[in-house]
């Protein structure tokens, strides 16, 4: 079994905000002092292995990281970054879409709120990430380093996997809520070029929220198409609509190895596309 440590650190970047971190170490982590372990960064740690409260379900990160671990015998070092109601989807939105507005000020007792990911992401590159190299044995160059999430964490991962791709060579989103930042966002990666293709990872549930169900997956199939067009080809890109998800802990944990064993390959694993609900594609 590996081992949860739980401490704080404070974001200089963002007012001097104490974070709470969940950083999950891989067994072999104090079996082997010699080894070094790549790291990915989870946005909404607070639901790693804690039910959220929305949806009853957790991650349940630590089971599944030390299922892989028994399985390949390839450690990873998880660091959960909790948020909280109050920050959680300013903080992991870069930009709005003008589209979505309406219905922000509608969710957000009639206000737009102000979009802080710079901040947040500023954190992480500058802050949290240094930190975590220097205290923990890590491998931290890009093609060891990742950012995951969900839904607004989808959002945030994949803008860091654009602003610093330098940094992040592993991006997983999952469920992204692309309805909130989807021009900005897609611009931003029309825009983008690579200095070394990324590993990115897109997910979607088929039964994702009531009516913005196929604009959801409308915006996946159009980031996928513009990833493509980027150059990624099968080995940087996974793409997944699942036909049963819905928009809860318990169907991205599901999917979660799924990402693991595409962007920390072994060799008695081939993943292929499979966007496509009913079958798979290429």
């Amino acid at each position: 079994m590996g081992k949860l440590i739980i401490e704080e650190i404070l974001s200089p970047q963002q007012g001097n905000r104490k974070r709470t971190l969940r950083i999950h170490l891989p067994a072999a982590y104090d079996k082997d002092v010699n080894r070094r372990f790549p790291v990915l960064y989870m946005h909404d740690g607070q639901n790693m292995d804690n039910p959220s409260p929305y949806s009853g379900y957790s991650w349940d990160i630590s089971r599944l990281m030390t299922e892989w671990e028994t399985e390949t015998g390839i450690g990873i070092i998880v660091v959960g970054i909790d948020t909280d109601e109050e920050n959680r989807v300013p903080e992991y939105t870069h930009a709005i879409d003008s589209r979505a507005e309406k219905e922000i000020r509608r969710l957000f007792r009639g206000e737009l709120f102000v979009p802080n990911a710079l901040p947040y992401a500023q954190f992480l590159v500058d802050t949290l990430k240094p930190s975590i190299d220097s205290r923990y044995r890590t491998l931290p160059n890009r093609e060891n380093t990742g950012t995951f999430g969900s839904s607004c964490g989808g959002n945030i991962s994949l803008f860091l996997g654009a602003w610093r791709s330098d940094i992040f060579g592993i991006v997983g989103a999952f469920s992204p809520a692309y309805w909130i930042v989807r021009e900005p966002l897609f611009t931003l990666f029309q825009s983008k070029t690579f200095d070394g293709l990324p590993k990115i990872y897109l997910d979607m549930g088929a039964k994702e929220d009531g009516a913005i169900r196929l604009r959801l997956l409308k915006d996946a199939k159009r980031m996928r198409k513009i990833l493509l067009e980027k150059g990624l080809d099968e080995e940087h890109l996974y793409s997944v609509i699942d036909p049963q998800g819905r928009h809860t802990e318990l169907f991205w944990q599901s999917r979660f190895l799924d990402f693991i064993r595409f962007v920390i390959p072994t060799r008695t694993h081939a993943i292929g596309n499979a966007f496509n609900s009913d079958s798979q594609e290429r």
